[in-house]
């Protein structure tokens, strides 16, 4: 009861000190710094890519597309250069994760030889080529990490063809998919399964909808609701329909199979506070999507942002005009792998984001006050962000130092749930020297750990404290 009084007092604080500069705001046009931001969000915004037309070598460009294909987190940012895009698409075409050691597939590496050969083609990224990748690659569950990479490649495709062209396309594989269960693989002997990948197809259409106009949007729902389940198999995806009614109706489901997701898409005003507050990291996987729907008052709570993807979380932001998100800028630019990317943001809007922060440091609370000294800190020095990645036995020597410290403050706490406050900072300081040093999931391994620095006795704590 203590801890939840404390925490409601440093929210008010904060609230408090932000209040002077206009927090909190509803939300929805006008939170941008102009009308382009507004624009952006009417459109879907950060659910899309841009192209941009940076030199990259070809070699350059070559190692970020294989790097990005086959890695296990988001590699691109919001805007990618082309010639690398261009790479990524053909690439994709030809398969993911294409690992070499076991217990991996054994022709991996002639694979892997032909996706590059594919990869450095002329070949043009056209509607054909999405049809082919979407037929071969677009039914399956062998990609484990289609719920994130497959809107991506998708919202690529939109950079290179327009809406119009991905939406209808994606919209005949849909239908087409729900009437072809033999090409589910075990996933289509489940009617309930709800992450075969064309579910994770499906839910990127509520994105591409807000960027289309309405006469198509109808035309594509009809089309969408013309999906039937096989005539000549006993079974039906019955999820899989229940979804596609969903998005073609605007109808609510109780087998919608990712409900946060939908809502969000859908922009539900009406079901998404509780589905944000439902899960942890829900805020923080949405900032920029979830201020414009919802206003930006949850932006005085406790942002534990350490271990998050900071510079796409800045990416989801940028065009938002507010003094949470100023905060939430601060938070991430007493982060290393966040510096660069918060100290862009920051110097181009010192005049807005100085004052917030000066009142900011001005708390009694010694987070805040380190997270908005360290903005200030970035925009007091004009000379470009130099950020140090610590080796591999750096971050272990700075891990080694964290349990050790944590040991002898568990040792001396009085209850049980001063160990679990102690576990949670020193959670959020392992995961910052993790991303520091360039792990893609930089919470991985913690309570593991614990054993390592003799600690064995409070990992199970640990379990609890962080989950």
């Amino acid at each position: 009861m203590a801890s939840k009084k404390a925490e409601a007092a440093a929210v008010a604080k904060v609230t408090a000190a932000l209040a002077k500069h206009g927090f909190p705001s509803s939300g929805g046009p006008g939170l941008a710094f102009d009308e382009a931001g507004d624009t952006l969000f009417r459109r879907g915004y950060p659910h899309m890519r841009f192209l941009s037309d940076e030199a990259v070598s070809d070699e350059a460009a070559a190692k970020l597309a294989e790097d990005a294909l086959d890695a296990i987190d988001p590699v691109f940012r919001i805007t990618v250069p082309r010639a690398v895009a261009h790479r990524y698409l053909l690439g994709y075409r030809g398969g993911t994760g294409l690992y070499l050691d076991d217990p991996h597939r054994p022709d991996n590496a002639r694979r892997r030889v032909e996706r590059s050969a594919l990869a450095s083609s002329d070949r043009p990224i056209d509607v054909t080529l999405l049809e082919e990748t979407l037929a071969e690659r677009g039914v399956s569950m062998i990609d484990t990490y289609a719920r994130w990479r497959w809107p991506k490649v998708l919202y690529l495709y939109e950079a290179f063809l327009g809406t119009e062209t991905v939406a209808r396309a994606l919209v005949r594989h849909l239908v087409r998919e729900a009437d072809d269960l033999s090409r589910w693989g075990f996933a289509g002997q489940d009617p309930h399964r709800t992450n075969a990948t064309p579910h994770y197809l499906a839910i990127t259409l509520p994105w591409l909808f807000l960027r289309l106009d309405a006469r198509v949007v109808t035309e594509l729902k009809t089309e969408l609701l013309g999906a039937r389940p096989p005539t000549d198999a006993p079974g039906e995806p019955r999820a899989y329909l229940a979804l596609l009614r969903a998005i073609g109706a605007d109808e609510d489901s109780a087998q919608t199979p990712m409900p946060f997701d939908l809502a969000l898409a859908r922009g539900d005003v009406a079901i998404l506070p509780a589905l944000v507050d439902a899960g942890p990291h829900n805020l923080l996987w949405n900032p920029g999507r979830i201020a414009w729907l919802l206003g930006t008052a949850r932006f005085a709570a406790k942002l534990s942002v350490s271990g998050h993807d900071l510079p796409r979380m800045i990416d989801h932001v940028a065009p938002l005009r507010d003094p949470g998100i100023v905060r939430l800028i601060a938070a991430i630019a007493s982060q290393r792998a966040g510096k660069k990317a918060a100290a862009d943001w920051l110097r181009r809007h010192p005049s807005y984001a100085r004052p917030i922060l000066r009142d900011l440091a001005a708390l009694d609370d010694p987070k805040e006050k380190k997270s908005a000294e360290a903005a200030l800190a970035l925009l007091d020095d004009e000379m470009p962000v130099a950020v140090k990645t610590p080796s591999p036995e750096e971050v272990e020597q700075e891990i080694e130092r964290i349990f050790s410290a944590l040991r002898k403050k568990l040792l001396a706490a009085k209850d049980e749930e001063a160990q679990k406050e102690l576990i949670r900072e020193a959670y959020e300081r392992y995961t910052e020297a993790q991303a520091a040093g360039g792990d893609p999931n930089p919470g991985s391994y913690f309570t593991h750990r614990f054993s390592d620095f003799e600690c064995g006795e409070w990992a199970m704590l640990a379990v609890d404290a962080i989950d």
